[in-house]
């Protein structure tokens, strides 16, 4: 491994070496394969844009109060993009943008997760092709626990971050059709620097939320005696 670790390491004009993911040699920046193991980093670097692991994706979604939901929710469509002929579908962004409007954020959910069924079985034997749950499925067990938050309670809000279930459910298909399409790349990739920062700020955001519930919760029994 320190073999491997030391090919390509001197500085590059264009940079800071690049460890392979693979085999953790270092390549210039730019460089197209890597020197060591002959891994493509261009397809690698495909993969890790749309590849994540499930407990990643559900952290970042819990801990940003499902912000990073819309992130995700655009990811996809651009890899159903870049996957599917034709180049379909097209304007993520404006289809992430039409997740604010209601109605209309419900038929572009049930088709993201239709659509990614339906690039999936590639990565399965045909007995597996329809592994998981069906859209429709995925759609009412998302938009269920999103509701949730509006129900009095002061605790639902922690209830509706269940919905991260049907997304989680969905990513596994994703690294299946990736991992699918290029067998040679690595499946999971780590953390990025803005979301290692999401995560940071979102910590101190739940930390800040759970110590107000905890306050209010001790504030009712006083209330009550008075």
């Amino acid at each position: 491994m320190a073999e491997a670790k030391a090919v390509g390491r001197p500085k590059q004009a264009g940079g800071q070496p690049v460890a392979c993911p693979r085999c953790e040699a270092f390549n210039p920046r730019g460089a197209a394969t890597c020197a060591a193991c002959g891994l493509s980093l261009v397809r690698q670097a495909w993969a890790d844009r749309y590849t994540q692991a499930p407990w990643q994706l559900a952290l970042l979604s819990i801990l940003t109060f499902s912000l990073y939901d819309f992130y995700w929710f655009h990811r996809t469509w651009r890899m159903l993009r870049d996957l599917r002929p034709g180049g379909q579908p097209r304007r993520p962004g404006l289809r992430t943008l039409g997740l604010l409007v209601p109605g209309l954020n419900c038929v572009l959910i049930y088709r993201l997760f239709r659509d990614v069924r339906d690039i999936t079985p590639a990565a399965h034997p045909p007995e597996q092709e329809r592994e998981g749950l069906e859209p429709a499925a995925l759609l009412v067990l998302y938009v269920g626990f999103v509701l949730c938050w509006r129900l009095p309670t002061p605790w639902w809000w922690i209830v509706s971050r269940l919905a991260i279930v049907a997304p989680l459910l969905t990513q596994r298909q994703v690294n299946r059709a990736v991992v699918a399409t290029l067998p040679d790349v690595r499946g999971a990739r780590q953390f990025s620097w803005p979301e290692l920062v999401a995560l940071a700020v979102g910590i101190f955001f739940t930390l800040l939320v759970l110590n107000s519930t905890y306050n209010c919760a001790l504030c009712i029994p006083t209330l009550n005696n008075t």
